[in-house]
């Protein structure tokens, strides 16, 4: 399926549906209105295109993240007047994520802290990716010496069995596996 890009184009009084406060419209007329208006005013999103990590050591992280977890880099490059350097490093499956490198940049208060005590600060706090068996990526993980955040755990609530470790510099992973419907 080919996705494009909707125009965003706010709609006039008269384009917007109107909702009387009696329920006399029919249930399919409503949502026939809704969606029209969804058509109209919304974007089409088709992917999260990367998530990005400001880290001290660039080469060391592209390194951690290639050996580890099997990405590899996509590209490099910089904004000499920023003093910044980014690499994109990349999986097979076109998970994307970029690590930003500016000089005399500071760890985040909250890095490398358990967490559940990271959420109390604002701001990102985990990359997430999702694996076919959490369990395997765990031993494979444990047998790297990977820095173990959190060991497998069964979160009924969120609908996964994950397993929280650390990157070379302290930014949290969740490797989660969906719960097949029992």
């Amino acid at each position: 399926m080919n996705l494009k890009a909707m125009p965003v184009t706010p709609p006039t009084n008269d384009q917007r549906p109107a909702f009387p406060q009696s329920h006399s419209r029919k249930p399919r007329r409503r949502l026939a209105l809704i969606r029209h208006n969804l058509k109209t005013t919304m974007i089409q999103i088709e992917a999260i295109h990367h998530y990005a990590l400001s880290v001290k050591n660039l080469d060391e992280t592209i390194n951690w993240y290639g050996d580890t977890l099997g990405f590899t880099l996509e590209r490099r490059f910089g904004f000499p007047e920023l003093k910044t350097e980014i690499a994109h490093i990349i999986l097979p499956v076109g998970i994307r994520i970029e690590l930003l490198h500016t000089e005399n940049s500071f760890p985040s208060p909250d890095l490398g802290k358990d967490a559940f005590g990271a959420i109390a600060n604002q701001g990102s706090k985990h990359i997430g990716l999702q694996v076919a068996n959490v369990t395997a990526a765990a031993a494979v993980l444990k047998s790297k010496g990977v820095h173990v955040l959190h060991d497998l755990t069964q979160v009924e609530k969120a609908g996964v069995t994950n397993f929280w470790i650390l990157d070379n510099e302290g930014n949290h992973i969740e490797l989660a596996e969906p719960i097949k419907n029992k």
